[in-house]
């Protein structure tokens, strides 16, 4: 969210207290109003913003400069739908600058609302000379609706302009990564955590690059940094969940990968991984159940198919079995669910024990490429 400008200050307090001071004296002065809000804002102080903005407005109703700070304070309180008919309205008074596209563009992205946050962003960059915040957000938006390759672009186009900048760094290294493109994306997301070590979309690359590398510890330490900074971000939940499936730790992955899907329900791949943590832990009932919600995603992605058809395996559905079989294997002829299930088909698998004897020996070398993939499948 963009807000205006705050001189940084030792002691925000006196400082607060001293504009009150000069407000007693000059209660009109805009300037003074506008400082105190920006102030309280910045500090959290959104009690104190509330009561400035109310006199501000009751002495300016019309001032856009007032309104788009309205709105700044509607955002923090996430009072959404008020703060973006702020912004509209200043759109079509003719007051739009970059902070107002930019915010109105924020109010999208926390809705959801991923296609027309970039929208709003490509419109605004083409007229003015965006800070790297407006490329972040823009990166972030096209990742969230599926445009990875403009993400990719833009988000290299601006680091070209943009040097150093974690948070653009940190949320293009991840478009790297869901592209595929491993290396760079390592070499990105560090490049962030050096000059920032606390951001969570750097953090969440190098754990999936870790992951990808069958460092299920590194993966781990990343993750759990990234949610020490925002415990809800789902993201973080599945790759830490990952993490502990790739240790074998399934009781403690189903819990994170629960945590998970409850933040991202879209999410085919983190569904996939509690399939397996299902599987892993005796329980093909609920794991069919975690296949069945991914299948309702996408039912063209192969592994799912793969995956019910190990289910069917071990529920002793045979038919259904090489039904799914088939299917994933005209989908992707690689799919390593599939060929898994097939393998399990042809084999004597009399119980638990061996069934987990050759899940080791056949998913041994391929766990992190699955795991990759999981990590990357969204819907």
């Amino acid at each position: 969210m963009v807000t205006a400008a705050v001189k940084e200050t030792n002691d925000t307090g006196a400082r607060l207290a001293k504009l009150r001071g000069y407000l007693e004296a000059d209660s009109g002065n805009p300037r003074l109003l506008a400082e105190v809000i920006d102030l309280s804002l910045a500090t959290g102080l959104r009690d104190d913003a509330n009561a400035a903005l109310a006199d501000a407005l009751r002495l300016f109703p019309n001032d856009p400069h007032f309104l788009f700070r309205k709105a700044s304070l509607c955002i923090a309180k996430r009072e959404l739908a008020e703060a973006e008919a702020i912004l509209v309205a200043l759109t079509k008074d003719g007051a739009a600058d970059f902070g107002v596209a930019y915010n109105l563009a924020y109010v999208c992205v926390l809705q959801s609302r991923f296609a027309e946050a970039a929208t709003i962003l490509r419109e605004i960059m083409e007229t003015v000379d965006a800070p790297a915040e407006g490329a972040t957000l823009l990166v972030h938006a096209l990742h969230h609706s599926g445009k990875l390759e403009e993400a990719r672009k833009v988000g290299l186009a601006a680091l070209a302009k943009h040097q150093s900048d974690p948070s653009l760094e940190a949320v293009t290294s991840l478009a790297l990564w869901d592209l595929g493109d491993v290396a760079q994306a390592r070499r990105v997301a560090e490049s962030a955590l050096a000059l920032q070590p606390a951001v969570v979309a750097a953090l969440v690359t190098l754990g999936s690059v870790a992951l990808s590398d069958r460092d299920a510890s590194k993966a781990r330490m990343y993750f759990e940094r990234a949610l020490e900074v925002n415990a809800d971000d789902g993201r973080s939940l599945s790759g830490l969940g990952l993490s502990k499936l790739l240790a074998k730790d399934f009781d403690g992955a189903a819990r994170s990968l629960e945590a998970a899907v409850e933040r991202m329900p879209g999410h085919v791949g983190t569904w996939h991984a509690l399939a397996w943590c299902r599987i892993a832990q005796g329980r093909p009932d609920d794991a069919r159940k975690a296949f069945d919600r991914a299948l309702a995603l996408d039912r063209n992605f192969a592994d799912t198919h793969g995956g019910l058809a190990v289910v069917a395996v071990l529920q002793q559905r045979r038919d259904a079995a090489k039904e799914s079989i088939a299917r994933a294997l005209r989908l992707d002829p690689r799919s390593l669910s599939a060929l898994y299930a097939q393998s399990l088909l042809d084999g004597e698998i009399v119980d638990m024990a061996s069934f987990q004897r050759v899940a080791e020996r056949l998913l041994g070398g391929d766990l992190s490429r699955m795991l990759a993939r999981m990590a990357r499948k969204s819907s």
